[in-house]
């Protein structure tokens, strides 16, 4: 499960809708308070009591997201967890789904990214490329328009391998078309901690910039 991250300003508001309540009117405990979207078990196990939660910390605590980490399910698009997607539209909160490192509650990650701080440089992003692509193939669950989701560094090396993904969008066996793929990628939103300009601008070709990128 991710640490508990500020709110990121620019998230609040997306392009062409109306600034939501809470960016302009913050509840007098501080501005930058966000919800779970639930303990990893609540939402693997339980996605009702996940919303349950999402909103009563939202009409008790005031909160103003939901995050959880990559692997509240071993696909993101799982139909048994859109109530949560649905909750988070409903209740006008963006989603920020962190990587989730392999070996911290689950079986050992691979061995070969030990030397890289117990996975963590190699681990995250690779975790963060299998969730973008996730929500980029987005199925009914997850391809809500008004699903605000922000994906920690970068999106991973999604941007690095567009080429691979838009030519298999184009191809017999893709599933979705390029057009349906490009139109996804300008929904989700991404923290660019990526620690290197051309990451970075390979990044900005793709995404919504410079309104979906913001620095978490």
């Amino acid at each position: 499960m991710a640490g508990r991250p500020r709110l990121p300003r620019g998230l609040v508001r997306g392009p062409g809708r109306r600034p939501r309540r809470r960016r302009h009117q913050p509840p007098g405990r501080g501005p930058n308070r966000w919800a779970r979207a639930a303990p990893g078990p609540a939402v693997v196990q339980r996605p009702e009591a996940a919303v349950e939660e999402l909103r009563r910390s939202v009409q008790d605590l005031d909160a103003v997201g939901a995050y959880f980490g990559s692997d509240a399910r071993t696909f993101l698009d799982d139909a048994e967890i859109a109530p949560v997607y649905s909750a988070c539209v409903e209740l006008d909160l963006p989603l920020f789904v962190h990587a989730a490192m392999p070996g911290i509650d689950g079986p050992p990650g691979d061995r070969r990214l030990e030397r890289w701080i117990g996975q963590a440089v190699l681990g995250y992003p690779f975790e963060d490329t299998v969730a973008t692509t996730t929500f980029l193939s987005a199925t009914s669950s997850t391809g809500n328009p008004g699903l605000d989701v922000c994906l920690t560094h970068g999106g991973g090396a999604t941007a690095m391998f567009w080429g691979r993904i838009s030519a298999f969008a184009r191809t017999a066996r893709g599933p979705f078309t390029d057009d349906r793929l490009r139109e996804h990628m300008h929904r989700l939103w991404f923290d660019y901690h990526v620690h290197s300009p051309a990451s970075a601008d390979l990044l900005r070709q793709l995404a919504r910039h410079p309104v979906h990128l913001i620095l978490g």
